[in-house]
């Protein structure tokens, strides 16, 4: 009776222990979390089979986090490999509140394609300072799309385009995962809303409930066309200098932050292009639709225009609601693009660029930019 007590109780402790690293356990009183330190040692030693030794560590600047005031540390570890890797390493952790989404960037990170790079991601653990995840760390600059070349441009589409082929291999490694493409919902009663509730914006720009009215009157037909184009393809849905890394060729675009990946429309990853000059943009949208067909997949280049155009629209004017509490000031600058550019944006087919800039330009008078 007494062994098997023993038994019951060491089986207990090595659950709870179990539970302790994924972060799942309530904190035991005399139980003492590890350090971010131990923790990243101990993930790396678990995931290469080897002796790791932390070495030393210095905290990462992140100024978007800072921006947002988010209560998350950013920290760049160097660690010592044994045998057989016998050598060094370097990885970063991030803790605090946040969402990872592990079995995404577990898969991500186990590809091997020659047009991205995706760190490793060795795991999380619970830790004094929260729960703390852990990737390789990858170095280099976050490129503003706008100051990119048009060879630097087309790397990024064909890490987009890398990433949808990899679909099937996604569903299969990943089947719980979301379907859906990103702020493809209802937005103007909610903007409607938030800018009568905030009132400043509506009496510094009288022309916003014209404008807001004209976008509502085509909500319906462009969600309505997103749903029709349909959600194909495993993307990242967030292509941005924050979440991305651009090495001078050959080395490929390194790709980062997967919260919001899941399975969208064609094109998705593209939508931040849409900030872009419309030269770009359909040069983006035919290399894109280029590429895939070189992998037996076939996308309509109106479509994949439609999609990156009204993504970045409903992603604008979402943001705008979900910003004018604690920065309106950006909010306002994300409102106005929105409501410009849907006029022109959500024009079915493809459009001569003559009645693309007029209408584009009916929409940035609409809002008396002018008087900005």
């Amino acid at each position: 009776m007494i062994l098997h007590g023993l038994g019951v109780l060491a089986v207990g402790a090595r659950s709870a222990v179990a539970n302790l690293w994924r972060g799942r356990a309530e904190r035991p009183i005399d139980i003492a979390l590890p350090t971010v330190a131990s923790a990243v040692e101990a993930a790396v030693e678990s995931k290469l089979g080897c002796d790791v030794t932390h070495v030393s560590s210095e905290e990462v600047f992140q100024e978007k986090a800072a921006r947002r005031k988010l209560k998350r540390r950013y920290v760049k570890h160097l660690l010592r490999a044994g045998p057989p890797a016998d050598r060094d390493l370097v990885v970063f952790s991030r803790s605090g509140p946040q969402e990872v989404n592990e079995g995404v960037e577990s898969f991500v990170s186990g590809l091997t394609l020659p047009e991205l790079r995706v760190p490793r991601y060795y795991g999380h653990a619970a830790t004094e300072e929260g729960d703390t995840f852990i990737w390789e760390f990858v170095s280099g600059k976050s490129p503003l799309l706008v100051h990119c070349s048009r060879e630097q441009l087309r790397r990024i589409v064909r890490a987009v385009a890398a990433i949808n082929a990899s679909t099937a291999d996604a569903v299969q490694r990943l089947p719980n995962l979301p379907v859906g493409t990103m702020r493809a919902f209802p937005v103007a009663d909610l903007l409607r809303a938030a800018l009568v509730s905030q009132g400043e914006i509506m009496r510094r720009a009288p022309t916003f409930p014209a404008a807001l009215d004209r976008f509502a009157a085509m909500e319906e037909g462009a969600l309505s066309r997103l749903a029709t184009i349909g959600n194909r393809f495993f993307s990242h849905q967030d292509i941005a200098s924050g979440n991305m890394l651009l090495p001078p060729a050959p080395n490929p675009p390194a790709v980062l932050d997967w919260e919001s990946a899941a399975i969208a429309a064609p094109g998705v990853g593209l939508r931040r292009f849409a900030t872009l000059d419309i030269d770009t943009q359909w040069d983006a949208a035919q290399h894109y639709v280029d590429y895939l067909e070189t992998k037996g997949i076939s996308v309509k280049f109106r479509d994949v225009l439609f999609v990156m155009r009204a993504a970045q629209v409903f992603c604008s004017l979402h943001e705008g609601v979900n910003r004018l509490g604690d920065a309106p000031k950006r909010a306002e600058k994300a409102i106005r693009w929105g409501l410009a550019r849907a006029p022109g944006y959500f024009s079915r087919g493809l459009i001569l660029l003559s009645v693309h800039f007029a209408d584009e330009l009916m929409g940035w008078l609409s809002l008396g930019l002018a008087q900005v």
